[in-house]
């Protein structure tokens, strides 16, 4: 995170900015699975955020969690973080099994993407490797679920 600075905005602010702007778009049932894939994701953020930190934000979170030990890593983590934790969140264990639940995962991750590059909030250079690791997990679990239905994408 070199390139992070103050003004950056935290994942504690970027997801529901997305997300709310999101379900503003949508109702019932598709509302609701926006509202589940936010849900899985701030798990995924807290579950596997700090592996993704660097050393400084690792030391950070610590000293946070001597005073408060439920301090979230949401509050400390940067848009950069995020991307790395969408290149897990986009991992077999982590994708639904239903399939209109499995689509509507891949095309928050996807918009969410888009979301963070367009308003220029991550570095491309430093990122890049974990943008493609997420297309092409994307592409692969879309794949599976065409070629043999949601169960495909967990082998």
């Amino acid at each position: 995170m070199a390139h992070t600075t103050p003004t950056t905005p935290t994942i504690e602010r970027i997801l529901p900015t997305f997300f709310d702007e999101q379900t503003a778009l949508v109702t019932g049932l598709a509302r609701d699975r926006i509202v589940e894939v936010a849900e899985s994701l701030a798990r995924c953020v807290e579950m596997h955020g700090e592996q993704v930190l660097v050393d400084d934000d690792r030391a950070h979170l610590a000293a946070e969690r001597v005073f408060d030990e439920h301090y979230r890593v949401a509050r400390l983590a940067h848009a950069d973080d995020l991307i790395y934790v969408l290149a897990i969140f986009v991992d077999p264990s982590w994708l639904p099994q239903h399939p209109s639940d499995l689509r509507a995962h891949l095309r928050m991750v996807e918009r969410l993407v888009k979301w963070i590059t367009r308003r220029r909030l991550v570095y491309w250079d430093e990122v890049n490797c974990a943008l493609y690791d997420i297309e092409a997990r994307v592409r692969q679990a879309r794949f599976a679920l065409r070629s043999g239905g949601a169960e495909a994408h967990r082998q």
